[in-house]
């Protein structure tokens, strides 16, 4: 798509800023392929909400922290995103439901076959903690 120099406008800018220019990070592909780890992250929570019988809300709270926390081996090194995706969907089903106790998770399938255990459960959720403590502004408290 060649433009006249003297009709080059706005649209030759778009195009020349959109491409890599030589001495610059190639920004385009990081983007898609993070917007594409992001699909995969939410897919495979849907099969595990699924399994799990999250509705509504819930599934709504996953995806929210799926979304804001960037790097889910943050939360636990040692761990595979597949199990970090199982804890935090158990987390917040045993959240949201009260009829749902900790002691449980042995009952459900899904965190029988990521082999999850107590302690793996509180560090995932410690470290979201930490990050959610570290991430977010502080605000005043009023008293009334």
């Amino acid at each position: 798509m060649e433009y006249d120099r003297k009709e080059r406008g706005v649209e030759f800018l778009l195009q020349k800023y959109e491409t890599k220019q030589p001495g610059e990070i190639n920004g385009k592909t990081d983007k898609k392929m993070k917007i594409w780890r992001l699909k995969q992250k939410i897919r495979y929570a849907d099969t595990v909400m699924d399994r799990l019988n999250m509705k509504g809300i819930q599934r709504e709270q996953v995806y929210h922290l799926l979304k804001d926390v960037p790097d889910l081996k943050a939360l636990c090194r040692k761990c595979a995103d597949e199990k970090i995706i199982a804890v935090i969907s158990f987390y917040v089903k045993f959240c949201t439901t009260p009829k749902v106790a900790l002691s449980d998770y042995n009952k459900y399938t899904v965190c029988r076959e990521h082999d999850m255990s107590l302690e793996m459960y509180s560090r995932v959720v410690t470290n979201l903690a930490k990050h959610f403590q570290s991430h977010m502004p502080l605000s005043a408290v009023r008293y009334v």
